[in-house]
């Protein structure tokens, strides 16, 4: 298995916009947004979302293949200030258990704790994410 975890740029906005739709697709108690609402947003919405300054997003690639993501918002309004926001974590069922969602948290933790001067990170998770859960520990 070759993992890769990369960063979202304008040329593989698709890839995100797919990942995160079929997140939401089947893991919708997971998430605050819907598929039904999301999978509407036109094109320049994923764009602009990779353009935002405060978003930091990374794929996670086995063999080439998108497999999962993370996004992190480096001010968020139901955060506290110097706190950075991490939400939508998901990797593809099959993928899971194989460390890629650890790796997409450190990953993002480290280039949150580069780039910026926040202190601390806040994450969100469903009481019933019990998988996430035992991640996040």
């Amino acid at each position: 298995m070759n993992l890769e975890i990369t960063r979202v740029n304008i040329s593989n906005w698709e890839k995100l916009r797919d990942i995160r739709l079929e997140a939401l697709k089947y893991e919708p108690e997971a998430f605050s947004s819907s598929f039904k609402e999301v999978e509407l947003y036109p094109d320049q919405y994923w764009k602009d979302m990779i353009l935002d300054k405060n978003n930091i997003i990374l794929l996670a690639l086995v063999d080439g293949i998108t497999v999962g993501m993370v996004r992190a918002a480096l001010k968020d309004e139901d955060v506290d200030e110097n706190t950075a926001f991490i939400g939508s974590l998901y990797v593809r069922d099959n993928y899971r258990r194989m460390g890629i969602g650890k790796r997409l948290m450190e990953e993002i933790i480290s280039i949150i704790w580069s780039e910026s001067r926040l202190l601390n990170v806040r994450l969100w998770v469903n009481d019933k994410q019990l998988e996430a859960i035992e991640l996040y520990k």
